[in-house]
């Protein structure tokens, strides 16, 4: 009896397909986007080191060295996030606490996000005119060079916000599983690194949903619920402290309510245009023409140095609009275009509307992830054959008001120079009994940074702040104002109880941390101005105690003229 298998017939696998690289695509695409990334790359990684760090990096040089418990306790009453400063942690064993050591880990990261930008770009468009034209854009950005250049959270907070924004892509496309995974850790470290992020994991759910893909709606929601569960679980152990922090930033924290003249300037810096940067920018080439006999050069040189940074954003807001516009005409891509302008404006109208009705929060450099969908949206009509001819002048305009801003911001533009405050303290006369005052008292942070890379002798017997010295406070606490003479309390305490010879006052933003100059009016009492310089904001004031109780006539004048011109 003959046996007959009910097995099927097992067909040998077919061999692999080896992978032919197209030489086309090669020279179209893969080229430009790495040249477009070495040229984006120089922008992010010159002079990391040449400024001075200034206020804010203060705190992260300090944070850095501080165990991760303390940092914990110190975070509650600040708006400050874990991730960054983990990282600056190992980051600076292995390249050092300079500023262009620390701020190296910011400019790695905007080098990363133009890379999965660039990837974003094709997968969305399909387009290599496209995907190149908005890499030149998201290349060139004002806001991603300027913040670059700053060891903070911005550089790092953008990248995670785009990786998980393509992950969301490549899955809808793919119907994989990993770029779920994914996009639950880099969005998870997203919430660490800033709470803005939150705002932005909302859109990009809402782009999740409206993102063209052949997946039912019903495996949408349902994936996106359970990413998002594992976020959750993720950013778990971090949400006690969160919440402690929103509380503590509803009643201290320094953001003024914005009014549309602020809406606008950010808008404008977002889409590339930066109105105070662009305004000097546009200037500088009027005062070229201005020396050019050349009547209608005269009469456009006038128009230019006439214009407000308002009026300056306004322009570049409605070339942007007409991009816009231009991209949501796109009909192959009108549904991407609508889920990127979600992803870039959303975050952005809720938080402004959030500081007009609650505690304003809206300041621009939290926007910064909004520059890549919206250099995207700019770029979007030259994937379409009939468009592209209308689409170009557009981009054109667009490319050159982001490298107007870029030129600007790093020819005119500097950090306050904090490094050049300690170098003039230390050069002070040892011979006298010192007290350094710090308004507001965070930046003896910065202060402090340079004072010990400089291992000098200090020239100073105290450092001290008004209200108070940073460091009088377990844990140390943030944006403390002078509001009254009483604030002033330890400082009058410090200044009967111990004679000193010279106060120097070493005073930054001072429209919040003394917006009257009380520490100034209090000091003309007792001491006789005699001099100091300006940093680029931050102020260092010399005040020498007078003898006897009384001052010549000459400094009683000059000190009356100082303290009318404070007032």
């Amino acid at each position: 009896m003959t046996l007959v298998s009910r097995t099927p017939h097992l067909q040998p696998p077919a061999p692999k397909k080896r992978r032919v690289i197209d030489r086309r695509q090669l020279w179209m695409l893969y080229v430009p986007i790495a040249l477009i990334c070495i040229i984006g790359g120089c922008l992010r990684w010159i002079h990391l080191g040449t400024e001075s760090l200034w206020f804010d990096e203060g705190m992260t040089a300090w944070l850095i060295g501080v165990p991760f418990k303390e940092m914990t306790q110190f975070m509650r009453q600040d708006a400050s996030f874990p991730l960054l400063f983990v990282l600056l942690k190992g980051w600076t064993k292995l390249f050092g606490d300079s500023e262009a050591g620390m701020r190296s880990l910011s400019a790695l990261a905007a080098t990363l996000s133009m890379l999965v930008f660039a990837r974003l770009a094709w997968g969305i468009t399909k387009s290599n005119l496209a995907t190149i034209g908005a890499l030149l854009i998201f290349a060139v950005c004002p806001l991603q060079i300027e913040y670059v250049k700053d060891a903070r959270y911005y550089a790092l907070l953008c990248l995670f916000l785009l990786i998980a924004l393509e992950c969301v892509r490549t899955h809808l496309e793919t119907n994989r599983v990993w770029p779920l995974i994914v996009f639950a850790i880099a969005s998870a470290a997203s919430l660490y690194t800033h709470q803005i992020a939150a705002f932005y994991l909302m859109a990009i759910d809402v782009a999740w949903l409206i993102l063209p893909c052949e997946q039912p709606m019903r495996i949408r929601l349902r994936n996106a619920a359970m990413a998002n569960m594992a976020i959750v679980v993720l950013y778990a152990p971090w949400l006690p402290i969160a919440l402690d922090q929103v509380r503590w930033t509803s009643n201290h924290f320094w953001a003024q309510p914005p009014d549309g003249n602020e809406f606008l300037r950010t808008v404008s810096a977002l889409v590339g245009g930066k109105p105070y940067q662009l305004k000097d920018w546009l200037v500088s080439i009027g005062q070229e023409w201005a020396r050019r006999p050349d009547a209608h050069l005269a009469s456009l040189t006038q128009l230019l140095i006439a214009l407000s940074p308002e009026q300056v954003a306004g322009i570049v807001l409605v070339i942007s609009i007409i991009a816009l516009l231009a991209a949501l005409m796109v009909e192959r891509l009108s549904r991407a275009a609508v889920a990127l302008l979600i992803v870039a404006i959303g975050p952005l109208l809720l938080i402004y509307l959030y500081s007009l009705l609650g505690k304003p929060a809206f300041i621009e450099r939290v926007f910064i992830a909004s520059t890549a969908p919206l250099a995207l949206l700019v770029a979007i009509p030259l994937a379409s054959r009939y468009g592209r001819w209308i689409a170009a002048p557009l981009v054109l305009s667009m490319l050159a008001i982001n490298a107007g801003s870029t030129h600007a911001m790093m020819q005119l533009s500097h950090k306050e120079d904090w490094r050049g405050a300690e170098a003039y303290v230390a050069k002070l006369p040892t011979d006298s009994r010192r007290l350094l005052v710090f308004v507001a008292n965070e930046g003896q942070l910065a202060f402090d940074y340079y004072a010990k890379r400089s291992q000098a002798k200090p020239t100073w017997s105290l450092e001290t702040g008004a209200p108070g010295g940073y460091f009088d406070i377990n844990p140390p606490q943030v944006l403390r104002q002078v509001k009254t003479d009483a604030d002033l309390a330890n400082l009058a305490r410090l200044l009967k109880g111990e004679k000193f010879d010279e106060v120097v006052v070493i005073k930054s933003h001072p429209w919040w941390a003394d917006p009257n100059d009380l520490t100034g009016n209090f000091l003309y009492d007792q001491y006789n101005e005699i001099g100091g310089l300006d940093f680029n904001g931050v102020m260092v004031t010399r005040w020498e105690r007078r003898e006897g109780g009384s001052s010549s006539l000459e400094n009683d004048l000059k000190n009356f003229t100082g303290r009318v011109f404070r007032k």
